[in-house]
């Protein structure tokens, strides 16, 4: 299964990355890194997650669970895909993006 990014969680992940990276670079890489990784994953196994509201899914980030990725899983001609909405703290509303 294909995984595609929405422009506005991109953004999101590069926003968590530019707030870490003014105090830790490193870690800032680290945290885009697993972002991403764990974002990969979901090529695999989308469905292990459980639906949070509608049709949106919530997966902690690998290594840093204070962080996650709003999914959902949409059906395209070619078969299904992963289209990631958002990356979030957890302090932050619920809300994709």
């Amino acid at each position: 299964m294909r995984v595609e990014w929405t422009p506005a969680a991109r953004r999101a992940a590069f926003r968590i990355f530019c707030w870490i990276a003014r105090e830790n670079p490193w870690a800032a890489r680290e945290v885009y890194s697993a972002i991403f990784s764990t974002a990969d994953s979901l090529e695999h196994l989308p469905w292990r997650h459980r639906v949070r509201s509608g049709e949106h899914r919530r997966i902690p980030v690998a290594g840093y669970p204070v962080y996650y990725i709003s999914y959902r899983i949409a059906a395209r001609r070619a078969g299904h895909v992963v289209i990631i909405e958002g990356v979030r703290h957890g302090a932050q509303d619920h809300r994709p993006t």
